[in-house]
């Protein structure tokens, strides 16, 4: 006997399941927020960038 099936599959990468959960979408969001403020700094080097989170 014939027939179609249909059959669910997952439309990202299983590797990136978390990036759906609700949680890490609330820190994209919470992300997204602050650079819209400008609450973010840049660094032109690695060493000031290890300096920010201190020794």
């Amino acid at each position: 006997m014939g027939g179609v099936f249909i059959r669910p599959v997952s439309w990202h990468d299983k590797k990136q399941e978390y990036f759906w959960s609700s949680e890490w979408q609330d820190k994209m969001k919470r992300s997204a927020k602050a650079l819209e403020k400008g609450q973010y700094k840049t660094f032109t080097k690695a060493d000031d960038l290890l300096k920010e989170f201190g020794d």
